[in-house]
């Protein structure tokens, strides 16, 4: 906390102590001066004048505690939600969701505002088939491009460690991967539009798939098993969206741990 602020808290704790304690002395002296008029036999206007100091007296005491502790205490927790709801939007954050199927994640409207994707997954078995008219569709587009980073089915140890996180074979997960692999092959060969495939000799630790002006991504667990993951959509505002933006373009234009999938027989890249 700053000195100016610090300044600040200390004038207005008293100024607010300062009026508390005149109010208050008022209060109490109404309260002691209803006593003589009462013993006089004014009874009525006695009793009116010591409810007065009370209702004063209690009135400040409660103005007091809100002024000091209530209210700030209620500042600081619109201030708090006032910086989360900032953060949010520095970062673009559209969506925050507890699994990757949840239906506040519309796909079809993802689609069909772009006709650039970014894909890095470890296979995407599910979303490849459930989106598959959808980027038949955007390839349709001459101008449209898609670019999917695998992770490399050559490298053993990768493979193994994919194998541990799904609780699978590695032969499985290798099928897996060049199964993807195929799947997108597939859509290259009746495209309008453009298709890259790449081999990353990297463990992925999320997947995302970037569009022309939204990104959604998606967390791993660390325990074992098929769970729900926590998913984000962030648009091309915030600086997520730059993030993805730069991991997808470093991770392509590493000649070390990339390289482009060799082109089925027949396709020209």
């Amino acid at each position: 906390m700053t000195d100016r602020i610090r300044l600040l808290i200390e004038k207005v704790n008293l100024r607010t102590i300062l009026l508390a304690t005149v109010l208050g002395a008022v209060g109490l002296a109404l309260v002691y001066a209803s006593q003589p008029i009462d013993s006089h036999g004014y009874h009525k206007t006695g009793s009116v004048i010591r409810e007065l100091g009370v209702l004063l007296f209690a009135t400040v005491a409660i103005a007091v505690l809100w002024d000091i502790v209530g209210k700030r205490a209620f500042a600081d927790e619109i201030l708090a939600k006032a910086n989360m709801s900032r953060d949010l939007s520095d970062a673009g954050i559209d969506v925050v969701t507890r699994s990757f199927q949840d239906k506040r994640i519309v796909w079809e409207d993802l689609f069909k505002n772009a006709c650039k994707l970014d894909i890095f997954v470890s296979y995407a078995h599910t979303w490849r088939n459930t989106n598959l008219e959808r980027i038949d569709s955007m390839l349709s587009d001459s101008d449209a491009k898609v670019r999917v980073v695998l992770p490399d089915p050559d490298d053993k140890e990768i493979v193994r460690a994919l194998a541990t996180r799904y609780e699978s074979k590695p032969e499985d997960v290798e099928r897996e991967i060049t199964t993807a692999k195929a799947f997108f092959e597939h859509r290259k060969s009746k495209a309008k539009g453009r298709v890259e495939i790449y081999f990353v000799r990297m463990l992925p630790l999320f997947s995302f798939y970037r569009f022309n002006n939204k990104v959604v991504f998606a967390l791993y667990n660390h325990r074992t098993g098929r769970l729900p993951v926590p998913t984000f959509v962030a648009d091309e505002d915030g600086f997520l969206f730059k993030y993805f933006t730069e991991e997808i373009e470093g991770i392509i234009a590493d000649p070390k741990r990339t390289r482009r999938a060799p082109e089925a027989a027949g396709q020209v890249g």
